[in-house]
Formats: C-alpha cells, structure tokens, sequence
C-alpha cells in the first residue's frame, strides 16, 4: 500500500498522464487502481470495468468520448464499481435502472454535464 501512495504522488509530480482511446473494459480487479490514478484523459470509447477512470483524481474527458455502463459478473464488481462512481453518475445510473446485464450508454458530453471536467 505504501509503495502505491509513493506511486500515486510520483506520478502526478511528474505529471504522468494515461489517455484512454479505446478501451472495452475488463476485470473489476485489474482496472480497480485507475480509480486512484491522476492524470488520466477519456478522449474515446471507454467501456465496462475502464469507466472507473471517472473517479481519477483530474480526470478529464473530451465531449466526443463514448462511455459503456453494466453489471460486473459478480455482485461485489457491481457494488465496488457503482461506490466508486461520482455521485452524479450515480444518478444518472439510477434514472435508467441501474447496473444491470443492460448496457447503458453515456456521451462525453452527458458526463460534463453531469461534472466530469473537460478536456482542453
């Protein structure tokens, strides 16, 4: 855990920055750091498991970007991606039934208008 922080506060010293242009998700697990990971730029599709990048600290996404919502696999991925989400896609979520098998589809320029920063 420690080794993490000092990789967190690295990275964005340095400026490090990840930009997502096509991304179609995948394992809770696997993508469950980029939720803590600065610096990070939605400028295309970004789907399942890649939109916890929304709860990046600075993250940023371009109007033209495409995000993919759904159910993980098991109802604890659900439960850990939704908790992650800003309140405000949260929201958003809930007014179209929640995470489900359903895929639910976001633009860019919904996820600025709910307060996700972005891009310049």
């Amino acid at each position: 855990m420690i080794l993490f922080l000092v990789w967190l506060l690295l990275a964005s010293a340095l400026g490090f920055d990840r930009v997502i242009t096509n991304d179609p998700g995948g394992r809770v697990g696997d993508y469950l750091a980029s939720a803590y990971e600065p610096g990070i730029e939605i400028q295309g599709f970004c789907a399942s498991a890649c939109t916890l990048a929304l709860s990046a600290p600075g993250v940023c996404i371009s109007p033209d970007a495409q995000l993919v919502f759904h159910a993980a696999t098991v109802p604890l991925g659900t439960r850990i991606i939704y908790e992650h989400y800003p309140h405000a896609i949260q929201n958003w979520i809930e007014a179209r039934g929640g995470l489900t098998t359903r895929l639910l589809y976001m633009t860019g320029r919904e996820a600025i208008s709910l307060g996700v920063r972005r891009c310049s």
